[in-house]
């Protein structure tokens, strides 16, 4: 029998809209909770990078679809692990990417400080244009603008009054002012069709990169960015590499080892 002081442990909680799912691996037959999905194999590795939200990436086995369909983009996220009694929180923030393969759930997640439920209550005086309750409600709730190109910035002569999730009251007067929105972590970017085509946006974490088609099985939150002018761009979209941190059973670089699922379907 393994010695308990040098077992790992790893335990992942995903609230979702159906209540909270929690997972432990490996399993732990002092566990009596019948909602605790016990015995899934789990691996995680974890990424710090400087000067952008922090990101760590999961992968569940095991589970059933009814599971899986629970969980979706957005939903919190917790990832605790250690050895032993010697366990602790290594990261919590959002699910950013969700894919399925072969009956394997993968997650990428980042430590965003924004709140993309948060409920917002505020009023605004005759006069008071769309830009500065943008820039009003993305503070109240977390958010930085980081561009603001709207087509018109409608001003609200008898005032406004909100209540309800600031970002989306946020979306809803974009629309008024026939504008578009997309957020990236915890920034807000704001654009229309007749943006001048003369400005250039840097190409980074910050800004938003362009990607590239997603199969059907893959979820993730997407981004849009201004299109560029032809001509030189940064070489600095490359975010700079920071410290990795990674279960055992998520191997090095990411590189996964291939393994059946070592506890029954929940």
């Amino acid at each position: 029998m393994l010695n308990k002081l040098f077992l790992e442990r790893t335990e992942i909680k995903i609230e979702t809209d159906d209540g909270d799912l929690n997972f432990v691996f490996p399993k732990d037959y002092n566990l009596t909770d019948p909602q605790i999905i016990n015995g899934v194999e789990i691996k995680w590795n974890y990424k710090s990078v400087n000067e952008e939200p922090n990101e760590f990436n999961i992968e569940i086995h095991g589970l059933t679809n009814t599971t899986i369909a629970k969980i979706k983009l957005k939903n919190d996220i917790r990832l605790v692990a250690g050895y032993g009694a010697d366990i602790g929180e290594v990261a919590s923030g959002i699910i950013t990417k969700k894919e399925v393969e072969k009956g394997t759930l993968k997650l990428k997640c980042r430590e965003v400080p924004a709140d993309f439920r948060k409920l917002v209550s505020s009023a605004y005086a005759p006069g008071t244009n769309a830009s500065t309750i943008i820039n009003d409600l993305a503070s109240k709730c977390g958010f930085t603008v980081k561009q603001c190109e709207l087509k018109t910035d409608k001003v609200y002569s008898i005032g406004e009054s909100i209540l309800g999730s600031g970002l989306y009251e946020i979306s809803q007067i974009v629309k008024d002012c026939n504008s578009q929105m997309t957020t990236k972590n915890d920034f807000i970017y704001i654009y229309h069709d007749e943006v001048e085509t003369e400005k250039i946006i840097k190409l980074s974490y910050q800004s938003g990169l362009l990607e590239e088609p997603k199969p059907q099985n893959v979820e993730e939150i997407s981004y849009k960015v201004e299109k560029e002018k032809k001509g030189k761009t940064s070489k600095s979209g490359k975010s700079k590499k920071g410290s990795k941190k990674s279960s055992k059973k998520g191997g090095k670089n990411d590189k996964k080892g291939k393994g059946k699922s070592k506890g029954n379907k929940k």
